[in-house]
C-alpha cells in the first residue's frame, strides 16, 4: 500500500465523520448500527483498491444524499471533489427515478459502479435482515445479482 495525499487522507476522515454522524440514529433490520454498512463497503474497497482514497470517501458517503440529511451541496461546501460528490450522487436514488434510470445513472460513472458492486456484495449477504428471507427479499436477490453482473460486463471495459 503507498502512502495517501495527505488531502485525500484528511477528506476520508472527514467523510468517515460525516457518514458516522449523519447515519448515527439509523439501524439496518438486524438493528446492527447502520453506519456499518458503509464501513464495510469502504473496507471492501480498501482491500481491493488500497490507493485509491478518493474512492474510500465515496464508499463511505454511497447513501448520505439518500438516506440522511446530506444534500450534494453540503458534499461540495465541505470541500470534498466533484469526482466524491458526482459518484455520490449517481448512487442516489431520486425520488421519481425508475428503477432502471437508476441503473443507467450508475453504470454511467466507473466510481459509482466500483463503489456499488461491494455495496450490493454488502446487500446481498442475508444475514443482515435479521429474519428468515422472504419471498420479495429473495427477489430483491436476484436483482442484486442481476445488476451487479452488469456492473462486471460494464467495468471490464475500464481494464
Amino acid at each position: 500500500m503507498k502512502y495517501p495525499e495527505q488531502h485525500d487522507y484528511h477528506m476520508l476522515m472527514r467523510m468517515i465523520e460525516l457518514a458516522m454522524q449523519a447515519h448515527e440514529e439509523q439501524f439496518d433490520m438486524a438493528q446492527r448500527p447502520y453506519f456499518l454498512h458503509p464501513l464495510t463497503v469502504m473496507q471492501s474497497i480498501a482491500d481491493h483498491y488500497d490507493d485509491d482514497f478518493v474512492l474510500m470517501q465515496i464508499a463511505m458517503g454511497h447513501d448520505l444524499i439518500e438516506d440522511t440529511w446530506v444534500t450534494k451541496e453540503h458534499l461540495e461546501n465541505a470541500g470534498f471533489s466533484e469526482r466524491v460528490v458526482d459518484a455520490i450522487v449517481a448512487l442516489s436514488k431520486r425520488e421519481g427515478l425508475s428503477y432502471k434510470d437508476y441503473k443507467k445513472q450508475v453504470l454511467a460513472s466507473e466510481d459509482a459502479m466500483r463503489v456499488k458492486f461491494y455495496d450490493i456484495s454488502h446487500n446481498m449477504d442475508i444475514g443482515r435482515l435479521g429474519r428468515i428471507p422472504t419471498e420479495k427479499d429473495l427477489k430483491r436477490q436476484e436483482l442484486y445479482k442481476q445488476f451487479r453482473d452488469e456492473i462486471v460486463v460494464e467495468l471490464e471495459k475500464y481494464s
